[in-house]
């Protein structure tokens, strides 16, 4: 829905079982008022907390792990060592390419 409408969620509650970086980037780039998630990556709480998006948790984890439990999330991953929202909408853009055509 980004990829439409940059500002699909702007104003909106966000619940969701994970959250990590990634989407918490997307999220904050949408202009959310509130993201609420069962687990939530160390990251992504740093980057809600720097850009003052109010979000709660119930449990907090180092990082997001892949569907085989094998290492980190390719998304979280992508955008590990970006803060640029603009950069990481780019970053996971090229990720979702990578992984849709493995």
């Amino acid at each position: 829905m980004l990829a439409k409408d940059r500002d699909y969620f702007h104003e909106c509650i966000i619940t969701d079982t994970i959250i990590g970086k990634a989407a918490a980037m997307m999220l904050t780039s949408s202009h959310v008022s509130y993201i609420h998630a069962r687990v939530m990556s160390e990251a992504a709480i740093a980057f809600l907390t720097l850009h003052g998006i109010t979000h709660s948790y119930e449990q907090s984890c180092p990082c997001i792990v892949n569907r085989t439990g094998s290492g980190m999330c390719p998304m979280e991953q992508s955008v590990q060592t970006i803060d640029d929202m603009e950069e990481a909408y780019q970053a996971l853009t090229n990720t979702l390419i990578v992984l849709r055509n493995a």
